[in-house]
């Protein structure tokens, strides 16, 4: 028993770890943009198509990772430039923005059908040991995932809270219009902060394809959880997202383990659904003065 509960642990936080990049990937744009950005999951199956396209092209896994990674990031650049520079320099109703967010996604999503094909791909594990913990034998795959999730969360927040641009970045999120007349051109933020959630996504890509496949219909359901990690943690919170997409992770791994592996996905999200209702804001969400519409 304890060997299984062992299991489901490490299986969800591996999981939730993915999630978690996702989220912080929604929570970066939104806290600066206010717009959810839909489109976060086509960037983690772009990415790792990407970099599995290099790789199975003759270059070494780690510049096949990076060239994948900054081409992503490429993409990203064009994609704002194009369909969502105008739209928000101009002021569009967050609705709006949203709606163009949600069908880029869906266009980029068939857009790497034409491209990739429909089948799975995936890449070779970075290492071949397998660590055991607990009398539980554990992917090392699993290991580099946390790892690169720890990395990660630190280097957002040492740029962040210790660099000029992380500085600039949180002026532009809390008060944009004093950022302005500091001569901090809120625009080009936004388009960093694009830039940013898609390299969080195709790094989530190419640390989970060696673990499970990816496929281009993949994308969808990680926007969808990681936008509901992101309301679990606290839509503006990058702490919240980290801890929104751990929890998810969890709450599928323990569903699958001791309920139903059928349904773990349904109970989850039931889960999920319960801990909005009793606080809306989310976990780390700061509670707004509202109203009470009787």
């Amino acid at each position: 028993m304890v060997e299984q509960v062992l299991w489901m642990f490490f299986s969800g936080l591996t999981q939730g770890c993915i999630y978690a990049f996702v989220a912080l990937g929604v929570v970066i744009v939104y806290s600066m943009t206010r717009i959810f950005n839909l489109s976060v999951g086509m960037f983690v199956v772009l990415g790792a198509f990407l970099a599995i396209t290099l790789y199975e092209h003759g270059l070494p896994l780690p510049l096949s990772i990076i060239l994948g990674l900054a081409a992503n990031c490429a993409i990203a650049a064009v994609t704002w430039m194009l369909f969502l520079h105008r739209p928000y320099s101009e002021a569009a109703s967050h609705w709006t923005l949203l709606l163009i967010a949600a069908t880029l996604g869906l266009v980029l999503m068939g857009v790497t059908y034409i491209i990739f094909g429909p089948h799975a791909k995936e890449l070779p594990s970075f290492t071949g040991f397998k660590p055991s913990v607990g009398g539980v034998t554990v992917a090392a795959q699993s290991i580099w995932i946390w790892g690169v999730a720890i990395l990660a969360v630190a280097c957002l927040f040492f740029v962040f809270n210790r660099t000029l641009i992380g500085k600039a970045f949180r002026a532009c999120s809390e008060r944009p219009l004093a950022a302005r007349l500091m001569g901090i051109n809120p625009n080009f933020m936004a388009l960093l902060s694009f830039i940013l959630s898609a390299l969080l996504g195709g790094i989530a890509g190419v640390i989970v394809v060696p673990l499970t496949t990816l496929s281009y219909g993949t994308a969808l359901g990680l926007s969808v959880k990681g936008c509901l990690a992101a309301m679990l943690g606290g839509a503006d919170r990058a702490e919240g997202a980290i801890a929104g997409g751990v929890l998810l992770g969890l709450l599928e791994s323990f569903a699958g383990g001791f309920i139903s592996a059928r349904f773990m996905e349904a109970i989850a999200l039931g889960c999920l659904i319960i801990i909005l209702l009793i606080r809306s804001e989310g976990i780390f969400g700061i509670r707004e003065e509202k109203f009470c519409r009787k």
